[in-house]
């Protein structure tokens, strides 16, 4: 078979060099976590398809995809606390050494013992170079390299999405985070830009670099996979927002946008919401539906197992992404890769992604929303334009040289 996407040699140059042991760190990642999770896992199958170095996956929590994508990846050696967990006598020497430390720090006599971390014991027994965090947070040690990936800087933007307590901590510790950090990747250059110019962090430290969005969680499934609306219980037809509750994902201008739709223009459009239901929802979105009166139309299903998400984006008439920030959505790239007909907000990412004006709206605008959902539910003609849209831009997304530039990176620290 003759093979028409030749390695670059700028590829085989890196893949000459020396092996690297790198670790992923993702101690901690179930679906709660959203599109840091989707990024994680996409961040994980890439660096599969790296045979040159070696790669370790932190890991204790059970997350099925990760689990997964292990399996078929037997170079990616899964690691855990209890790889390196202390024995008895160990504990007593470290405990032994806490309370000397303690009372040296008591009396002043400025001599310490030296306690390495669990992240430093990770390091040392499987002689890691890089620690690569795809989340926003790195670990405290000096004895490898560190990335981290940043995906956003919202609070700066929208900061009453937050609390005063989540807003100190997002600005005490990114700033740490990025300070400490080796490098810094970034999926979009605005993010680039906010962290330049709100944490006068230098431009060459930070990279550019959108994970490829081939390999996703649902090539897996076929069309026989696909549950029944019966199944799963669901209305048809229905537009479709798979998305966790935070304030930023807009659920609440969506759900007005969609009574205005009803009593301004008699259009009853079906919603079918999932994703992790949050405070927000059980403290402002539940009573938005009963003031709304849009129980018989709307439906938050919370999260869902793949299966039935995979069914949900094959049954839908479209997916609608009204977001107010977005690094980078996931809905909104698995719509297009899909096929499903999808419009969103003209913020951020999101245009550079659907590359087109005519499925984008004004997410602070009911009206501009309402317009472009009364297309999505009505024209067949309008969603046919989507999917020929999308085909044209999925073609991107597959192809963004993400581990050509992950290797680079890695590489030069």
């Amino acid at each position: 078979m003759v093979n028409l996407w030749p390695i670059s040699p700028i590829y085989k140059a890196l893949t000459s060099r020396l092996i690297m042991n790198i670790l992923l760190y993702i101690p901690k990642l179930d679906q709660s976590h959203g599109g840091v999770r989707q990024y994680s896992i996409a961040l994980m199958r890439i660096l599969a398809q790296d045979k040159h170095n070696t790669y370790f996956v932190y890991h204790n929590g059970s997350d099925q995809e990760v689990l997964s994508s292990l399996a078929v990846a037997p170079h990616l050696h899964r690691v855990m606390d209890s790889d390196v967990a202390k024995t008895t006598v160990q504990a007593k020497i470290i405990r032994g050494k806490q309370i000397i430390n303690f009372l040296s720090r008591r009396f002043s006599t400025g001599w310490q013992f030296k306690i390495d971390s669990l992240i430093d014991r990770l390091i040392h027994k499987y002689k890691i170079d890089i620690i690569h965090c795809p989340y926003q947070f790195i670990p405290l040690t000096n004895n490898a390299k560190l990335i981290v990936t940043l995906h956003d800087v919202q609070e700066i933007h929208f900061p009453d999405f937050f609390t005063a307590e989540d807003r100190a901590y997002r600005a005490v510790n990114f700033l740490d985070f990025l300070r400490r950090a080796d490098e810094v990747v970034v999926s979009y250059r605005h993010i680039k830009n906010d962290l330049v110019k709100y944490f006068a962090i230098p431009p060459d430290k930070i990279q550019v670099v959108l994970l490829d969005m081939g390999k996703l969680w649902f090539e897996r499934f076929t069309e026989a996979d696909v549950l029944s609306l019966s199944e799963l219980n669901l209305p048809s037809p229905f537009i479709f927002y798979p998305a966790n509750t935070w304030k930023h994902k807009n659920h609440s201008r969506l759900l007005r946008a969609l009574a205005l739709l009803r009593d301004e223009y008699g259009c009853r459009v079906n919603l079918i919401c999932s994703g992790h239901l949050n405070e927000h929802y059980e403290e402002s979105l539940s009573m938005e539906m009963d003031e709304l009166n849009l129980h018989d139309q709307v439906r938050f299903l919370g999260i869902v197992d793949e299966q039935s998400l995979f069914s949900l984006y094959r049954h839908c008439l479209g997916v609608v992404v009204p977001t107010v920030y977005e690094a980078g959505s996931f809905p909104l790239m698995e719509s297009i890769l899909l096929k499903v007909p999808v419009i969103c907000s003209s913020v951020t990412s999101l245009p550079e992604t659907v590359d087109n004006p005519d499925f984008l709206f004004d997410p602070f605008d009911a009206e501009s929303m309402a317009a472009k959902i009364k297309l999505l539910w009505t024209s067949e003609e309008f969603r046919q334009l989507s999917v020929a849209n999308s085909n044209t831009v999925g073609w991107k997304l597959k192809h963004t040289r993400a581990l050509e530039k992950l290797l680079s990176l890695y590489s030069g620290l």
